[in-house]
């Protein structure tokens, strides 16, 4: 009876894994798409953490579902994985032999935030 209200909404049909294969297969899409597309969601991101940033003084104590020092660990994630992000489409964008794309050393930091990691190119 609890659920009976959201009766009335459809749903998706649920998703075959054949078909979650064939929608995550990237080997179709270019590395400067996927650099793109990456670069969109790290913008998105820190726009959205700015946001909460200054709005999150509006918001009384027991209403929050975070704090400041938690939108700070994430604004520093969004904004060093930005630049390492531009880092590694430069490093892309110059190497043009085997040889020298062989050589990135790509490093992943968890101990700045529990959920989200920082990547580091060098």
């Amino acid at each position: 009876m609890r659920f009976k209200p959201f009766e009335s909404i459809s749903q998706p049909p649920l998703l075959r894994y054949e078909d979650y294969l064939a929608g995550s297969d990237f080997s179709i899409v270019s590395s400067a798409d996927l650099l793109n597309a990456t670069a969109e969601c790290f913008q998105a991101s820190k726009a959205y953490v700015d946001h909460l940033t200054t709005e999150i003084n509006s918001v009384a104590d027991e209403h929050r579902v975070t704090d400041k020092d938690e939108l700070k660990r994430l604004a520093k994630i969004v904004l060093g994985n930005s630049i390492y992000l531009l880092r590694l489409r430069q490093k892309i964008e110059t190497s043009s032999t085997k040889e020298n794309s062989g050589k990135r050393l790509v490093e992943v930091d968890r101990e700045s935030h529990k959920h989200f990691c920082t990547i580091k190119i060098s």
